[in-house]
C-alpha cells in the first residue's frame, strides 16, 4: 500500500471555490473499493496551501487507473485555473498505520494490511468502546466527514 501525498498553492481568493469542488470529487473517490484513505486538510498557517492525503494499493495503480478516472477530467478542468504553482506529487510506501476501528473500540496496527475479519479481531469491553465511541462521535459530528472515514471506521 502507498501514501500520496498531493500538494497545491491555492490562489487565494479561489479558496473556498477550490474546496468546493475537493468535496465534489471525494464522494466517487471513496467509493472507488481500492481506495483505503483519502483526507483533505488545509494549512492552518497559511491558507492557500492544501495536502490530500491518500492512500491506495499501489503507485502502478493511483497514477495508470485512478487518475485516468472520468470523474477527474471535470474536477482539473474546473480547479487547474485555481492552482497558484503546479501541484507536486509525492510517494511514500506504508510499512505500519494505525486505524481507529468504532466497531471495536479500539486503535488497530494494521502493518500496511487490513485488519482482518470480525472474527480475528479481539473483542473490547463496552466502556471502553463507549469512551472512544464519544471521542469519534465529538471529532466527526458532521456526518460527511463521518462518510469520508467509513471504511476506516469499520461503518
Amino acid at each position: 500500500m502507498i501514501a500520496v501525498l498531493v500538494t497545491f498553492r491555492i490562489r487565494p481568493e479561489c479558496i473556498e471555490a477550490f474546496k468546493a469542488e475537493l468535496l465534489k470529487v471525494k464522494v466517487p473517490v471513496v467509493a472507488e473499493p481500492e481506495c483505503l484513505g483519502l483526507d483533505y486538510a488545509q494549512d492552518a498557517e497559511d491558507p492557500t496551501r492544501f495536502l490530500l492525503y491518500e492512500n491506495w494499493p499501489s503507485r502502478e495503480y493511483f497514477e495508470k487507473t485512478q487518475l485516468q478516472k472520468p470523474y477527474y477530467r471535470p474536477y482539473l478542468d474546473a480547479t487547474q485555473p485555481m492552482w497558484a504553482e503546479p501541484r507536486r506529487f509525492t510517494y511514500f510506501n506504508l510499512f505500519s498505520r494505525y486505524q481507529p476501528c468504532r466497531r471495536w473500540g479500539a486503535i488497530a496496527d494494521t502493518n500496511g494490511e487490513s485488519p482482518g475479519s470480525s472474527d480475528q479481531r479481539p473483542k473490547r469491553d463496552p466502556e471502553s468502546t463507549r469512551n472512544i465511541s464519544a471521542s469519534f462521535a465529538a471529532f466527526g459530528k458532521d456526518k460527511e466527514l463521518c462518510g469520508l472515514f467509513g471504511r476506516t471506521f469499520g461503518a
